[in-house]
């Protein structure tokens, strides 16, 4: 199985501002690979798992659920962490809040399609371990949950 990291930007000028999305996109991949290497996959050597960071302004960073981002046809599983960037009044390194394109509100409709978790932003001093905690949060949820690949569950109890 392949891994990808992807990244999906909802905020005005914000992706690779001071921080590298392909520096964090090869850190997560290396950590993935080592979780995948240490499991015993059937049929899925031609599979995609690709985890995309979406930033964007919502009330607590998500993860989606196992039940969406199949696409049999591309062999690709795709797991979203919603990734919510805060103000620059709460942290130096938030963003003015009208760079934000939605408002926080915007994922409440879909509350349901996600688990949510907590990270302290405020004790975090960049926006690459801010993002790097998130995202590890949510591959970490991805895991522990389980996520179906081509009919195949997956899940690991224990990630360190």
């Amino acid at each position: 199985m392949q891994t990808r990291i992807g990244h999906f930007c909802l905020i005005v000028d914000f992706l690779d501002v001071d921080f590298s999305s392909n520096q964090i996109s090869d850190i997560l991949k290396i950590e993935v690979d080592d979780i995948l290497a240490n499991l015993t996959l059937k049929n899925l050597d031609d599979w995609t798992l690709r985890f995309r960071a979406t930033y964007t302004n919502a009330r607590q960073p998500l993860v989606s659920k196992n039940r969406f981002g199949s696409y049999r046809s591309d062999k690709i599983k795709e797991i979203t962490i919603i990734i919510p960037i805060p103000i620059v009044e709460s942290v130096s390194w938030g963003v003015n809040v009208n760079q934000h394109i939605y408002d926080t509100s915007h994922y409440d409709r879909l509350i349901n399609n996600f688990h949510s978790f907590e990270i302290d932003f405020k004790n975090l001093s960049n926006r690459t371990d801010y993002i790097l905690n998130c995202m590890r949060m949510g591959i970490k949820l991805s895991f522990t949950h389980g996520l179906t690949v081509n009919k195949e569950k997956i899940r690991v109890n224990k990630i360190i």
